[in-house]
């Protein structure tokens, strides 16, 4: 082999060997990142061997947990509380229409009392007949009194009907809140395993090269200091 050929082969292993020394000082960065990112995930580790679930689980856990509890807003904005149960109030025993047309009839027989006063009518002085004012006056009184309590009353069934509605929908409301309200707590586990594997670092990158079986520092440096003396020996001819 002469000289020009046996520096080429030389130099050709030179460079195998950088590349192989590169290549090794890569892998060796890569396995103590490793390790340093095994150390930073064995909290997250044991708490997943724990909880006996892997990471498909804890992001659907985070995702149900999620839309559970924007479910559960939504139910609550839109709860309307029934409130005190309305006071109850006595059955009126006659009916509006009734008492306003008695109403009536006793305005118009208190006006002609007030105008024949005494018995004496003021346009023709004769006598008439009337009731006494203060008599007809008391009667107004009362028949008012049962036309405001027909009023009560029906304010009192159109409240309870309203009640009645949303005190069953309460009862609807309480139930599905708790079941909700379950399912979030259920749910709650995987979103602190999120953020313990959240604050692991990233898994290091494996090295685009292949892992050298094994690297030889003295080898390189026979071969460097043969190309080097190969290189002296092409100067001189």
């Amino acid at each position: 082999e002469d000289l020009t050929a046996t520096f080429k082969r030389v130099k050709f292993q030179v460079n195998q060997l950088k590349e192989q020394r590169e290549s090794a000082a890569d892998w060796r960065t890569y396995d103590r990142l490793v390790r340093l990112y095994e150390k930073a995930r064995e909290p997250a580790t044991s708490a997943l061997a724990a909880a006996q679930c892997d990471e498909s689980d804890v992001k659907s856990g985070c995702e149900e947990y999620r839309e559970t509890k924007a479910e559960l807003q939504q139910l609550e904005r839109s709860h309307r509380d029934p409130g005190p149960k309305p006071k109850k109030v006595d059955q009126p025993k006659y009916e509006r229409d009734v008492c306003l047309t008695r109403l009536g009839g006793l305005r118009e027989e208190l006006k002609h009392a007030k105008e024949m006063k005494g018995g004496i009518c003021p346009t023709c002085g004769s006598k008439v007949k009337a009731r006494p004012l203060d008599e007809v006056q008391a009667e107004v009184e009362k028949w008012t009194r049962r036309r405001d309590q027909t009023e009560s009353w029906a304010r009192y069934t159109k409240e309870k009907t309203e009640w009645t509605s949303l005190a069953r929908t309460a009862e609807e409301f309480e139930q599905k809140r708790v079941k909700l309200q379950k399912r979030i707590k259920r749910n709650a586990k995987f979103v602190e395993l999120k953020e313990l594997l959240d604050s692991v670092p990233p898994k290091p990158r494996k090295p685009d090269t292949k892992r050298p079986a094994e690297y030889d520092e003295s080898k390189l440096e026979q071969l460097q200091h043969q190309l080097s003396v190969l290189q002296q020996g092409r100067d001189l001819l």
